[in-house]
């Protein structure tokens, strides 16, 4: 774009452009009912309601093309955004280019403030002091990233932050960095699943419980492998069985438990594994549709990832984020999520 061009909008949203400035020019009252049918008021601020669809689109649409404009001045660089959490992949130096770029652009164009002891800078292959060594020669060296020293002295201040890492980080709930890192963050998602299901044993309706179970438990290893690696996520540790397999058989028992009650600790094991197929089988042939979670994550896996393989082949740039690769032939793949998609693909055939 360029100075005096129109705007492009979305015709379709212009019927609730009355919302939106009603909802972030006014201070509201928030309303709810308890369970015991009292209404309560809390005084709220300004700003869309938490949850709501339509707030994260606006936000994206009015937000994303800063991000747009930046990154075109740093084409070394490459950007991901969703909704408020940002992702910049390149060397370390163009790397805090950008960040003191766009810190600057989502300022003075849309008055937004970085929480910069929310931002993480993940440096593999070297030691921690080596990397908070490397940061500082940067911004010594070149004026223009004189603003981040304020991240240097914050991770300096507080290294539980975890500002300056060699290990991982997690990307939209994803764990990226070294093998060690990935599996001790699945294993601990499996961890807190199971300590949550002890704490749900004290909801009494049925309904609720299992809907917690499935909708809210079940889905949290789902979502992991839906994008690890299907060999990351099946991997054992210290003699227990993988994330997934762990949590799949600490739901299903969670839900036979409260079905069958005291029936459970007597009933012989064949019949069990009955029951275990009825709450594993999908709603319309009968069961409870909580799928098993080895098989499934594979198959999300692989869906998830040929997809961003057929999305990125249709961009006009694509060569770009797959850098000597070729998306239309499988040999030339390198990348770790197309070396996995291609390994699956082989097992599965």
């Amino acid at each position: 774009m360029q100075p005096g061009d129109p705007i492009p909008t979305i015709n379709e949203l212009e019927p609730f452009l009355g919302y939106f400035w009603a909802m972030h020019s006014t201070e509201c009252t928030n309303r709810f009912t308890d369970h015991c049918e009292r209404t309560h008021h809390v005084t709220g601020t300004t700003g869309g309601q938490q949850g709501d669809g339509m707030e994260m689109g606006r936000y994206s649409l009015s937000q994303h093309p800063m991000w747009g404009r930046v990154l075109a001045r740093h084409r070394r660089a490459r950007g991901i955004a969703f909704a408020d959490d940002s992702y910049i992949y390149a060397t370390l130096k163009a790397a805090l280019q950008v960040l003191v770029d766009i810190r600057q652009r989502l300022w003075e164009d849309a008055k937004l403030r970085f929480n910069m002891s929310k931002v993480k800078i993940y440096i593999p292959g070297v030691s921690r002091e080596h990397a908070r060594e490397l940061i500082l020669q940067h911004i010594d060296s070149d004026p223009s990233l004189a603003s981040l020293r304020e991240l240097y002295d914050l991770d300096t201040a507080d290294p539980d932050l975890g500002i300056i890492n060699v290990t991982g980080l997690k990307c939209a709930g994803v764990p990226i960095g070294t093998p060690e890192f990935v599996d001790a963050f699945v294993r601990s998602k499996a961890d807190d699943i199971q300590q949550d299901l002890q704490k749900l044993r004290i909801i009494q309706d049925p309904k609720i419980h299992y809907d917690l179970l499935r909708f809210c438990q079940h889905t949290r290893i789902a979502f992991l492998a839906r994008n690890v690696p299907p060999d990351v996520m099946m991997k054992h540790a210290d003699g227990n069985p993988a994330a997934p397999t762990l949590v799949q058989d600490a739901i299903v028992q969670t839900i036979l438990q409260r079905g069958l009650g005291d029936n459970y600790n007597t009933l012989p094991r064949h019949v069990l594994e009955w029951c275990r197929m009825i709450v594993e089988l999908p709603h319309h042939e009968g069961g409870l549709a909580i799928t098993p979670l080895q098989a499934s994550g594979m198959a999300a896996f692989y869906s998830a990832t040929a997809n961003l393989v057929a999305w990125l082949q249709s961009l006009p740039h694509a060569s770009e984020w797959v850098a000597g690769q070729n998306l239309a032939d499988h040999n030339t793949w390198t990348g770790s999520a197309l070396h996995a998609l291609k390994h699956l693909h082989e097992q599965l055939m």
